[in-house]
């Protein structure tokens, strides 16, 4: 967590809120990773808030699922309204944004700094699929192939 930190600490005298993103696959802990950063941040003496972003209910095309909700989870007009609205309060030091598929190409650029989680657990993975349906598994993997998160963000956490 200290090189965020420092980031942060470099774009703070210029900007503020600053934005970060954590994101990663379902099951990988993002959000846990995300609260840790807000409690290092706050530490600091940062004002910190902290925006979880949730999927979109999405209209599921039988003939291929797995994209339909890849395409239609995370809709750029959603997040930019929220971070837009997060960037008005000066107040806050930090704006910790956290969701799945944050760092999908079309939402990218909303962002200060990014941090993607990356799931280590072959467990938590065989969990996942049992939870969700396959094609929202597959729909990460379309986001991996697309978008590279992991390749664009500013830190990589093993989970």
């Amino acid at each position: 967590m200290e090189t965020i930190v420092e980031r942060v600490m470099q774009i703070l005298p210029n900007q503020k809120p600053v934005i970060i993103a954590v994101s990663g696959m379902n099951g990988s802990g993002y959000e846990a990773e995300a609260r840790k950063l807000q409690a290092e941040l706050v530490k600091q003496g940062l004002l910190v808030h902290f925006e979880e972003i949730h999927e979109e209910a999405v209209n599921i095309d039988s003939l291929n699922p797995a994209r339909s909700w890849y395409d239609q989870s995370m809709p750029e007009k959603k997040v930019s309204v929220l971070v837009n609205q997060a960037k008005s309060h000066l107040e806050w030091d930090i704006v910790i944004a956290s969701g799945p598929f944050l760092l999908k190409n079309t939402l990218h650029y909303l962002y200060d700094t990014a941090i993607w989680v990356e799931r280590r657990d072959q467990g938590a993975s065989k969990r996942e699929e049992k939870a969700n349906a396959e094609w929202k598994s597959e729909a990460q993997q379309i986001h991996e192939m697309v978008d590279e998160p992991k390749q664009k963000a500013n830190l990589v956490i093993s989970n």
